[in-house]
């Protein structure tokens, strides 16, 4: 039932495609992803659209603007963009956990951390053990973003006009 999708899919705003199905305990991929389209007609007027990339599904709004970050404070907002720069600007497209602690911000050593963390865990960036990449949703709802803050020509998908990097 399409409503119970759109909840889960509005309370994650980002969720793996296997997570949802158990979720709404469907045994077909297929149905989730025809729901969507089915979605996507009503979603549209409200400037809103679900995105299925890769093995995720994200909640994507289709205008920019700055409330995409209203959970934030202006200390933790410089920090993601500073963040966000510097793996945009590595020719690897990732800095490394180090890194990411040290630069420059108002915000205390463990607190970058929990941050960090909190990106990781609401899709904005991924990591390993060693470095932190671009999330799934930062390369999803951030992509103009992304091209501003980048100091050198990116190369984009010519399917889904997403950047393209090396994770």
């Amino acid at each position: 039932m399409s409503s119970s999708l759109m909840d889960v899919i509005y309370q994650y705003k980002c969720i793996k495609i296997s997570k949802l199905s158990k979720l709404l305990n469907y045994n077909d991929e297929d149905k989730i992803k025809s729901e969507i389209d089915e979605l996507n007609k009503k979603l549209d007027v409200i400037n809103l659209t679900i995105k299925v990339f890769d093995d995720y599904c994200l909640l994507v709004n289709l205008i920019a603007d700055d409330n995409i970050f209203n959970n934030y404070n202006q200390s933790e907002l410089l920090f993601l963009k500073s963040i966000l720069s510097a793996i945009i600007n590595n020719d690897d497209y990732r800095i490394s956990s180090n890194n990411s602690l040290n630069l420059q911000s108002t915000l205390t050593l463990s607190y970058k951390q929990e941050f960090l963390d909190k990106l990781v865990d609401t899709y904005w960036l991924k990591s390993d053990d060693e470095f932190y990449y671009l999330g799934i949703r930062s390369l999803i709802e951030l992509n103009d973003l992304l091209v501003d803050l980048s100091d050198k020509d990116l190369y984009f998908s010519h399917f889904n006009h997403i950047i393209v990097t090396n994770y």
